[in-house]
């Protein structure tokens, strides 16, 4: 089992929706952890891993992971290139539920993102796209 005490660049209790910098590039073996909490009126949430924070024209996002609370209980994976998605993978298994504390585990791998939620784990396949940059998006 991966040890996560000894993070670094932690954000505590960041103002929603938070927008900042992973100052290092996504290379294979880097690893995201995000813990949050899901408000008892969520409909939904969103991490994107983007390169910049262009809003017009929109920046491409590596990886877009939107648990969905209304109607589908599902959660979404995507990317946006060049201002367009992609081909969207859904998952019908809902591990989050409202009112409740989660720890979201993003590794990069060579061609793809592995997440893990909670205690369960999942390979979501998403193109990898070297970068200097990203930002990190929860809302």
């Amino acid at each position: 089992m991966m040890s996560l005490n000894n993070l670094q660049n932690v954000t505590y209790n960041p103002v929603i929706p938070y927008v900042g910098t992973i100052p290092e590039q996504l290379e294979p073996g880097t690893l995201i952890v995000i813990r949050g909490h899901v408000p008892s009126d969520s409909d939904r949430f969103q991490v994107d891993l983007q390169n910049g924070s262009s809003v017009k024209p929109r920046a491409d996002v590596v990886f877009h992971f939107n648990p969905r609370f209304k109607r589908s209980n599902c959660i979404v994976c995507n990317t946006l290139k060049n201002e367009r998605w992609g081909r969207e993978e859904i998952t019908y298994d809902m591990p989050f539920k409202k009112e409740k504390s989660f720890e979201i585990v993003i590794l990069v791998l060579e061609d793809k993102f592995q997440v893990g939620l909670e205690c369960e784990s999942r390979t979501l396949t998403n193109e990898k796209k070297t970068q200097e940059a990203c930002h990190t998006d929860i809302s």
